[in-house]
């Protein structure tokens, strides 16, 4: 229980013989799972967010960095080539576009798991201002062309359960 106002109980820094005491007095609190927590809401406060995977989430899009790309291949001006996990990366995209308003960006993207999760955004001063996202054998090609596949052979295996002509 408080007393008094909020703002007077800083509860990122509780002092170190106060915490002692406390643990002292509930042997039933198991210490790791103490700092942990500690560790979580001290991230909460700071980031926004009690764990790197839910920062990576709200902030990117993804769980990952960009990989895939090549370190000092200079920029031709026109496309970027990268590789994400699991999903489009849509908020770094918007802050690009939030940075640079006189360009409009397109952004293509597409799972490795051919046909599922893939289409494309396009976004304007920050703003997402159109999208499309095929289903069905269209989504199968889209993806494929993204990826550079080849023409598919009739009754190929896909793992989505779609077979091409």
């Amino acid at each position: 229980t408080f007393n008094g106002k909020k703002e007077n109980y800083d509860l990122s820094h509780i002092p170190e013989k106060a915490e002692q005491a406390f643990l002292r007095v509930r042997p039933d609190i198991d210490r790791a799972a103490w700092d942990l927590g500690r560790q979580a809401f001290q991230n909460e406060q700071k980031y926004g967010a009690t764990t790197w995977y839910k920062w990576r989430i709200r902030n990117w899009g993804t769980k990952w960095n960009a990989y895939g790309y090549e370190d000092g291949v200079q920029f031709d001006g026109h496309s970027l080539r990268f590789w994400s996990a699991w999903s489009p990366p849509q908020p770094v995209i918007a802050k690009l576009s939030e940075m640079y308003p006189d360009l409009d960006f397109v952004h293509q993207f597409a799972d490795e798991d051919i046909g599922h999760n893939c289409g494309e955004d396009e976004y304007h001063n920050g703003s997402l201002c159109g999208e499309y996202r095929p289903a069905g054998v269209e989504a199968v090609e889209y993806a494929n062309s993204l990826w550079g596949n080849g023409e598919l052979e009739e009754d190929e295996d896909l793992d989505s359960g779609i077979s091409m002509k």
